[in-house]
């Protein structure tokens, strides 16, 4: 599992889970309401399986301008949120 902040009470929690059999991907909106102790899930997540995970991914990195690998790589570089990894 991998977490970023998102707001100041609010983060994204991305990892792999297993529903039904089936192993997906799934990206959702945490809050908390007493400063970060208990984290709840919000409406906001998106869930893909594995064989969407790439084209979603270049889809997105296309949206935000990065067209080659020297550019991804700079992206990362630049990236100050790659998260933190947490116990699943």
């Amino acid at each position: 599992m991998i977490l970023f902040p998102k707001s100041g009470r609010e983060r994204v929690q991305v990892g792999w889970n297993d529903y039904q059999g089936r192993r997906l991907l799934m990206a959702r909106v945490f809050y908390t309401e007493d400063g970060g102790v208990t984290w709840k899930p919000g409406k906001n997540g998106l869930t893909l399986t594995p064989e969407l995970m790439v084209p979603v991914v270049l889809a997105l990195l296309r949206l935000t301008g990065v067209d080659t690998a020297e550019e991804l790589a700079r992206a990362l570089e630049d990236a100050a949120i790659l998260g933190e990894e947490a116990d699943a």
